[in-house]
């Protein structure tokens, strides 16, 4: 009897509570932003809020005839939060849908009480989504071992940019560096207590070095990975895409009507990245978000951004004016030409 009690106990401990299997169980993606000029303008409707609670799961029942997204971010303290630690979700349209929002895989969540932002964001310009019901639901105790190791593998927030910054690992909201460090002090301190030998101290900080870089070092072979496989795959790179292929694709396009330096203007909603790494893999071309009156434009390049293309007439952004497509991009960009045929 008093087995059977503990086998009850232990599994209540550890399963998720009875009434969280009826929802939909989603897993929020990192959205790797630095800044939050990067995701909203794909946005056209947008209603952001916050809330607080204390659990592993954000449950939400709402209705909506069209999927959306949603951005979540908890505090890193009373001030607010890093566009970095935002995750994304996509909601799937429904009426009355009973979802549940694993909010554990962020280093930032702990068992205690978390503030967070939610931005309920759509490409649609008119949206009906009514949320009925949010609240938190509680973690089982003997999970919580297992979600701190699975946040200590979590990935570093990383990508390729013209700067990054590396906000190192944490696990339950406390830094793996902190943690680490002071139990590498405290054994130093053992030792020397116990008159251990220089060598053994020297040998203790070598090996604490060597976990902490392997640890690294198993984020950047993934990284290496990703991005040899993509590159290879689809041609892409990273935040890049397909960049390096545009710009040699700008540069055949002169070479063959024998044209000055081309003047290629990028229509996009987003920020000047592209156009930035564009300009840097295509120079002596010059690149612009902005159409210059005094420059003779050679190329348009659609990069997210709302447009359309209707007889060899292209409408986005600033331009509007007969064009023709030199190539389409697994990135979703597209890359059209205003000298003529050949």
């Amino acid at each position: 009897m008093k087995r059977l009690l503990a086998l009850a106990v232990f599994f209540f401990c550890v399963s998720p509570f009875p009434h969280a299997h009826a929802a939909d169980l989603l897993v929020p993606k990192p959205t790797i932003a630095r800044d939050e000029s990067q995701l909203l303008p794909h946005y056209t409707t947008q209603t952001s809020m916050t809330t607080e609670g204390k659990g592993g799961y954000l449950h939400i029942v709402y209705s909506s005839s069209q999927p959306f997204d949603l951005l979540i971010a908890p505090f890193r303290s009373s001030r607010g939060y890093l566009p970095i630690d935002l995750s994304r979700v996509h909601m799937p349209a429904g009426k009355h849908r009973d979802v549940r929002i694993d909010l554990t895989g962020s280093p930032l969540w702990s068992p205690g009480q978390h503030k967070y932002y939610l931005l309920f964001g759509s490409a649609q310009k008119s949206v009906d989504t009514a949320v009925e019901d949010m609240s938190f639901l509680p973690t089982p105790l003997l999970q919580v071992p297992i979600i701190a190791v699975r946040q200590f593998f979590e990935a570093e927030s990383y990508q390729i940019s013209s700067y990054h910054t590396l906000l190192g690992y944490r696990v339950l909201t406390v830094s793996v560096t902190l943690l680490g460090g002071c139990i590498v002090l405290l054994t130093l301190l053992m030792l020397l207590i116990r008159k251990a030998q220089p060598s053994t101290l020297l040998g203790v900080l070598v090996l604490a070095m060597l976990a902490y870089n392997m640890r690294f070092s198993l984020d950047l072979i993934r990284f290496t990975a990703h991005h040899l496989q993509q590159w290879y795959g689809e041609g892409l790179y990273s935040r890049a895409g397909a960049v390096v292929h545009i710009a040699q694709d700008v540069q055949a396009d002169q070479q063959k009507h024998s044209f000055g330096a081309p003047y290629v203007y990028v229509c996009t909603d987003d920020t000047n990245y592209y156009a930035k790494m564009l300009r840097y893999h295509a120079y002596p071309v010059t690149v612009a978000t902005d159409l210059q009156s005094d420059a003779p434009l050679t190329h348009v390049l659609v990069h997210h951004s709302q447009w359309s293309e209707t007889g060899g007439t292209l409408h986005c952004g600033q331009f509007e004016g007969t064009v023709r497509k030199l190539a389409d991009y697994p990135d979703n960009t597209h890359l059209y030409s205003l000298l003529p045929a050949e």
